[in-house]
């Protein structure tokens, strides 16, 4: 009798997840909106010549809030990525979303500094 209901719970599974087999799609990109303004300040504490341009990775969670960043490409200038990074923090993105439910998805964003001025995110 219980080797025909684990059978059953296997089989059961078995169905319900192949759903999960299909291919997933390609995630889109997220969209920046603008009333997050992610637009990092140039940092006081920077050297005055500093430029460069910084390429983070940001996990965007299903409020649309980056809960993770890295750098994957710095500036060179730590002042410049951690400037970048605080901004993406505060930045709000539509999320990704599956079967009409939001999900969490990787993204990346680059600044480019110019000495002095402050840095829009774009992709």
């Amino acid at each position: 009798m219980m080797q025909k209901y684990v059978a059953a719970v296997v089989a059961l599974t078995t169905v319900l997840s192949l759903p999960a087999l299909a291919k997933t799609p390609e995630l889109p990109a997220a969209v920046i909106t603008t009333e997050g303004g992610c637009v990092a300040a140039w940092p006081t504490q920077a050297d005055s010549n500093a430029a460069g341009s910084v390429h983070l990775a940001l996990l965007v969670k299903e409020d649309g809030r980056a809960s993770d960043v890295k750098v994957l490409e710095s500036s060179k200038s730590r002042e410049l990525d951690k400037a970048a990074m605080y901004a993406v923090a505060k930045c709000r993105y539509v999320p990704d979303t599956f079967n009409g439910a939001p999900r969490m998805h990787w993204f990346q964003l680059k600044f480019d500094w110019v000495p002095g001025q402050a840095a829009t995110a774009h992709d």
